[in-house]
């Protein structure tokens, strides 16, 4: 029997980084550093922040006035996608891995990389419905919304536009789009990492303009009419009565633990069903920062990057 490739997965404390650039830069060093396959859960800061695909001119994407009169960072990614703002409320999981964990039409292809990640999502998606059920039939109190969705021939209009879906880049219930998608292929490697809204504030769409080149299916919606929150389709881990909390991550020998990094957020059943989904093509090992860190190094060559702060004085 084939053994399953090993997926080291790191919990990011979320305040171990002072920001998301800091955040990504880290990233990056893991994507071009190591030879490992890596699965990265982590959350956004409390100040907002705007993070752009490598090739993104802010004066198309944003409101340059607004984004600087609150001072704004805009950072730009080391791989390509779309525009999100993110906050506190916003989720991450990246998967950087060699490309031999995958068969090599999809590790190679762009393309097809993201139908194997929508393949991925649909079967977390699946799992979030069969415990919200099993919590529901236990007496526990189902989630009003989570993705009970019927077979299509007893489909209503309703569960069409709550059925997860990959519209081009975008993963969507129905029509409205909650978690954007970005990727980065190299010879050996590839990584997809994804930006969930688990939950947003109106205000922050503002930062935002309407792209000019947008998918098809979004048609000429504003933001508020097409982006929808993770929260409202996906049970939350505070309303887990009958589920056993998961256990807390290994931390760094005699570092105080973050009380607000592991068990405390609200999408804690979401990314415990990205694990269990993972462990079912991978060997998952959980590892520590300090781990994590030994295997990067500080030379000049390793300093370089490609994602970095986008000065806004020079889009004006």
């Amino acid at each position: 029997m084939l053994s399953r490739p090993v997926l080291k997965l790191l919990k990011l404390p979320r305040h171990r980084f002072g920001s998301m650039l800091e955040q990504l830069v880290f990233e990056e060093k893991l994507f071009r550093q190591t030879r490992d396959n890596w699965c990265l859960l982590s959350y956004g800061k409390p100040a907002p922040a705007v993070v752009m695909g490598i090739s993104g001119k802010p004066e198309k994407l944003l409101d340059v006035e607004k984004c600087r009169r609150h001072n704004l960072d805009v950072v730009r990614r080391f791989s390509g996608g779309g525009t999100v703002v993110v906050d506190h409320n916003s989720v991450f999981v990246s998967f950087v891995c060699e490309k031999t964990v995958l068969p090599r039409k999809v590790a190679n292809s762009p393309p097809e990389l993201m139908k194997w990640s929508a393949g991925f999502y649909d079967s977390v998606f699946r799992r979030c419905r069969s415990l919200d059920m099993r919590r529901e039939n236990d007496g526990g109190g189902g989630h009003e919304q989570a993705l009970k969705t019927p077979p299509p021939q007893e489909q209503t209009e309703f569960d069409r536009e709550t059925e997860f879906r990959l519209q081009q880049h975008d993963y969507c219930f129905g029509k409205r789009k909650f978690g954007g998608n970005a990727e980065s292929i190299t010879k050996d490697r590839w990584v997809h990492h994804t930006s969930f809204l688990w939950d947003f504030e109106d205000a922050n769409m503002e930062f935002l303009q309407l792209p000019e080149k947008r998918p098809e299916y979004r048609e000429d919606r504003g933001h508020l009419e097409f982006l929808c929150k993770l929260k409202d389709y996906v049970p939350t881990a505070r309303a887990q009565a009958t589920l056993s909390p998961p256990p807390p991550s290994p931390d760094e020998e005699g570092q105080e633990t973050d009380p607000g990094v592991e068990g405390s957020h609200p999408s804690d059943f979401f990314t415990e069903a990205v694990v269990a989904t993972a462990a079912r093509s991978f060997e998952v090992v959980e590892v520590t920062m300090a781990e994590v860190e030994a295997l990067l190094d500080e030379t000049p060559e390793s300093r370089r990057r490609s994602t970095k702060l986008v000065d806004l004085d020079e889009h004006v």
